[in-house]
């Protein structure tokens, strides 16, 4: 094809195939498209960049993406617009000279918000355009450009030529001395599809007519597959082949008609239909004329009526019927069938059949737009009958010719019932009208006449405002027309402000809740005295609202100075009434303000809350109906939730009634302190998730929950007989975890009276008696008791035995060891019998490695590390015997003897017996496992409650160090209560040794006959420190002992919560 180089001009250049591949369409040598092609820009979004500025141009596109490839029609149209208004889709076809001919062009409009978008055009079969290959793509805007399109060095400069008006189609433009514009890119393309191929639908076909049919009678409409309706398509040509003296085709209605009154004979007239592409279809139309009486000659016909004409009867055609006799002509049916009330066929003699609209009629364009009537004419048994469609015609709306407009009235000259304007309307079908008016401000002193003026209702001097807005409207039962604007100004008075942005019945919502200050409404107002000062001021109602809100008089904003309850509300509307003031005249406006119903969170009672609880186990109640929140929604349900962090799982509360029950055990004891305070957070959560919450502080207080306990099972201490009356024996020393001074009282008291010994507030044990004429080895038994203020109780049985000899000499030479695992005969058998049994062993693995390989095995003794300690002196003093309990009251005997310090030779390593707590619930002070554990060096705390031991390597004994006898006597008074009749067991001399300066007790066992029942053997089982301070109650020594680190001591109960 030939294509225009850039200052118009043709070329000889023709397309090839790769350009039919670049075009994405299929070439067949300027023949039909065998499929759909796109051809102009394949991505128009990437083509936003700019957009023309001069309005009324005409563009086409000289590139080869743009050209079109084969022979079809446009069926799509698909481009970028950055403008609203109508665009006009074009085609044109060069004519060789520099002309192009518009060959079609489809129409597109789009209005504001529509711009900035890709736009998709489908055009109907019937409406799409016929090109051929080497036709140009192209477009036209009236008003501003609309298509955007990108600099493009690669693409080709368009054709642009001004034109003051649209061009029609087959219009020929002269561009041959258009300069081409730069290269660019355009956002539009369109799909060349086959199109539809030209064939008839309703031929060959035979009709039959009557040889009395006047000229210009149409007997036949022609039809094309795949269009509807009647219409030619633009891409098809249609005509008649041969000449007919009778017979013409008319395209533009797509119709035979009959160019003369043929005679009775059969005809056969050949048609044919082709498109650019060459496709064609020949059909014929066979027509027997006949003489048939009688006749109708002027039906099928159309008619059209106004869907306004009624109250009268209406002659819509009369019926022409060839015959040689009288005829009679009526109405066989009407489709729809609703139709048939509002027809009728009436008969004159004289004169022909008519068809009529009755006047009884009421007919509805968006009802039904159109109805078919059939007509028979009968005569005798001879009859015609044919078809009469009536077109309904929707009424047209009048039309206003003389408004908008702006009519000035003197206040003076305008009289009450004076005419000030007329309104001039036109009505294509002359219906009455109706009017109707409102007016800004109201009230309003103007009002319509039914003729149509504008009159004066009231003395214009007492206007409030100088600028009236009157909306007109007119209405003639079918349409309205309107409103349009009559702007009244009055002069010759003061003009009253005007508020402008408060319309009738205006309403504004405010939230319950709102902060005070929060801003209502802005009242906004004019006075076209550009001098007056404006104020605005504001009333309420009900009148006692009035306090509740301010306006301010400079910037009209209304405010709520407080916050406002729905549910305490009677009245969830008020009235609010602002004004405005030009120093003469008065303005008001009317708000309704409706307060609305917010979901408000729940609020509890207090915002902080303290509860008092003392320790106790799992299911106690500790809140109950003390915690409450309360919402004012109307069914809401609150649901209350407890946070405590870490200890929120020491807490159940009840999601419903906020009671809160313990899960675990709260036990302060374990902590050493007097109370515990546990920090909350309780939150209340109504049905649609509004929140609020409170603090809750826990105070945990002591309760007296713990029994004393001594520390050990049993005591075994020593006096001899020239010990002075009110020395201390020993001490039986108890404990009681409960923290608080007034819970950890502990009283101390021999349960036997006995005259021989008292105690104090401290467990102190005194002598009360002489004994020097006491026989050696008497032994004093009685049971040690301790109680605390609860009525809790503990007993320990308390043994002292009497020796001969200097008090302070006996005791620093004892020293004490545990029974070893080799003091039991019973070990000493089933030892042997295990090393007899290793020694085999032994012996057959060396004798089955002497025969398979040499092997040597290297014993090295192991070095032993022996170091006295500091404790060596610590524990010389009273002596203290630990019996361990059995497995049957959890406590186990420990059983050691004693022997003379000085015989100890051997290298010494010190063994610590650790007492620590098995558990916090329910248990004793004294239950108490002796861990060994080897230490290099001892503690040099007095304090630390741990036995050292030394132990002899050589009889595994262990020498315990001693503490100054002096260090003991500290506290004891006169005044401590003396006991009687105390338990004395009496041994004879000659079973006791006799005492020397220092003295072993592992030889004074007593015999089985002597043993007493209750206790076990009173061989000296162990030795504690003595304390620094007489008084040291059980919260001190949990104290020490967490102070040392003494990691066995885990402070746990069974069932409860390390806080």
């Amino acid at each position: 094809m030939a294509l225009r180089d850039t200052k118009g001009r043709f070329t000889a250049k023709k397309l090839t195939k790769n350009k039919c591949k670049r075009s994405r369409s299929t070439c067949n040598d300027r023949g039909p498209c065998a499929k759909d092609s796109t051809i102009g820009s394949s991505k128009p979004l990437q083509l936003t960049d700019k957009v023309d500025t001069k309005t009324g141009q005409i563009v086409i596109f000289r590139h080869e993406d743009y050209v079109v490839p084969c022979c079809g029609a446009i069926s799509e149209w698909n481009a970028y617009i950055k403008n609203p208004g109508t665009i006009r889709l074009q085609v044109w076809r060069g004519l060789g000279t520099g002309e192009y001919t518009l060959v079609g062009e489809n129409l597109a409009t789009y209005h504001k918000k529509e711009e900035n978008n890709l736009i998709k055009v489908t055009v109907e079969e019937v409406k799409q355009i016929a090109v051929k290959e080497g036709d140009l793509l192209g477009w036209y805007n009236e008003d501003a450009p609309m298509i955007s399109y990108k600099k493009d060095s690669k693409a080709a400069g368009v054709l642009i030529k001004a034109v003051k008006k649209p061009m029609l189609v087959e219009d020929i433009v002269d561009l041959s001395s258009v300069q081409a514009s730069d290269p660019r890119s355009y956002a539009i393309s369109a799909t060349v599809s086959k199109g539809l191929k030209p064939k008839f639908k309703n031929l060959p076909s035979s009709i039959t007519i009557v040889s009395d049919l006047a000229p210009k009678t149409e007997i036949y409409q022609l039809g094309f597959d795949g269009v509807d309706g009647t219409e030619v398509p633009a891409s098809f040509a249609a005509f008649l082949d041969d000449f007919s003296e009778y017979f013409a085709y008319n395209q533009s209605k797509n119709s035979v008609y009959i160019k003369r009154t043929p005679p009775k004979e059969k005809y056969s007239l050949s048609f044919t239909v082709k498109d650019l592409c060459g496709n064609t279809d020949t059909k014929a139309l066979k027509i027997e004329v006949i003489t048939k009486l009688p006749a109708i000659l002027n039906l099928p016909f159309a008619v059209s009526v106004r869907e306004d004409a009624h109250n009268a009867e209406i002659v819509l055609h009369e019926i022409e019927v060839v015959h040689t006799g009288p005829t009679a002509c009526s109405l066989k049916g009407v489709e729809p069938v609703a139709g048939r009330k509002y027809f009728l066929v009436r008969n004159s003699n004289g004169s022909a059949p008519v068809v009529i609209l009755k006047a009884t009629a009421h007919l509805s364009y968006a009802q039904e737009d159109s109805y078919e009537l059939f007509i028979k004419c009968a005569a005798g048994k001879e009859s015609d009958i044919n078809s009469l469609f009536v077109n309904v015609e929707p009424n047209k709306a009048p039309i206003f010719m003389n408004l908008p407009a702006t009519v000035p009235v003197h206040a003076d000259k305008g009289i009450i019932g004076g005419l000030i304007f007329h309104i001039l309307y036109q009505d294509e079908e002359d219906n009455p009208v109706f009017y109707n008016i409102t007016c800004d401000p109201e009230p309003c002193p103007f009002d319509v006449t039914q003729g149509g003026s504008i009159m004066v209702t009231d003395d214009l001097r007492t206007a409030i405002s100088n600028i009236y807005y009157i909306e007109i409207s007119i209405e003639d039962h079918f349409n309205v027309a309107g409103p349009e604007v009559l702007i009244v100004n009055i002069t010759g008075l003061n003009s009253p402000p005007i508020i402008y942005n408060i319309p009738n019945k205006a309403s504004v919502n405010l939230p319950e809740n709102s902060p005070p200050g929060t801003s209502v409404f802005q009242v906004q107002a004019i006075d076209q005295d550009v001098d007056d000062n404006l104020t605005f001021s504001l009333n309420a109602k009900p009148t006692n609202m009035i306090p509740l809100f301010s306006i301010d008089e400079f910037t009209g904003v209304i405010h709520a100075l407080v916050p406002f309850d729905y549910e305490g509300l009677k009245s969830k509307n008020i009235k609010l009434y602002p004004s405005v003031f030009d120093g003469q005249d008065t303005y008001q406006g009317n708000i309704k303000l409706s307060i609305i119903d917010v979901n408000e969170p729940p609020v509890f009672q207090y915002p902080n809350y303290t509860i008092f609880t003392s320790e106790s186990g799992p299911g106690k109640t500790v809140v109950k109906n003390r915690i409450k929140a309360k919402d004012n929604d109307k069914g809401d349900v609150i649901i209350y939730g407890l946070n405590c962090g870490e200890e929120t799982d020491l807490f159940l509360i009840n999601e419903h009634s906020a009671d809160i029950e313990q899960s675990y055990e709260l036990d302060v004891d374990k902590l050493g302190v007097p109370e515990h305070e546990i920090f909350c957070i309780v939150t209340a959560t109504d049905s649609v998730g509004q929140m609020s919450n409170a603090s809750v502080r826990f105070v945990i207080t002591d309760e007296d929950d713990n029994a004393p306990d001594f520390i050990q099972t049993s005591y075994l201490f020593i006096a001899t007989k020239d010990l002075p009356i009110f020395s201390i024996v020993g001490q039986a020393y108890a404990v009681d975890l409960d923290t608080t001074s007034v819970n950890s009282k502990l009283f101390y008291y021999i349960e036997q009276e006995t005259d021989e010994f008292v105690t104090d507030d401290n467990g102190t044990i005194h002598l009360t008696t002489d004994l020097t004429n006491t026989e050696v080895g008497t032994m004093f038994k009685f049971t040690m008791r301790v109680e605390d203020g609860q009525g809790k109780k503990d007993a320990a049985p308390v043994t002292v035995v009497v020796l001969d000899g200097d008090y302070n000499t006996v005791i620093s030479s004892l020293v004490a060891r545990p029974l070893t695992f080799f003091d039991m005969p019973e070990n000493i058998v089933w030892f042997l019998t295990t090393i007899y049994l290793l020694l085999v062993l032994f012996g057959l693995l060396l004798y089955l490695c002497g025969r398979s390989v040499r092997c040597s095995i290297d014993i090295q003794p192991r070095s032993r590390e022996s170091r006295r300690g500091k404790e060596d002196s610590y524990l010389k003093g009273f002596i203290l015997n630990n019996l361990l309990r059995s497995k049957s009251s959890s406590r186990r005997s420990s059983i050691v003897s004693v022997i003379p310090f000085e015989q100890t030779p051997y290298p010494l390593r010190t063994i610590e017996y650790e007492y620590h707590k098995n558990s916090m619930t329910g248990s004793h002070m004294s239950e108490t496992s002796a861990r060994k554990r080897s230490t290099k060096s001892c503690a040099d705390d007095s304090s630390e409650r741990r036995l050292s031991i030394n132990k002899i390597s050589n009889r595994s004994a262990e020498s315990v160090a001693k503490q100054p006898i002096s260090s003991l006597n500290n506290g004891v008074t006169p005044d401590n209560v003396i006991g009687r009749n105390s338990v004395v067991s009496k041994m004879s001399s000659v079973d006791l040794p006799s005492v020397q300066s220092r003295i072993s007790l592992s030889d004074i066992y007593p015999t089985e006959d002597h043993a007493p029942s209750p206790w076990k053997p009173w061989a000296i089982s162990d030795f504690k420190k003595a304390f620094k301070k007489a008084n040291t109650n059980d919260s001190n020594y949990l104290s020490k002992l967490q102070s040392k680190g003494d990691k066995s001591y885990t402070g746990k109960r069974k069932a409860s919560l390390n806080f």
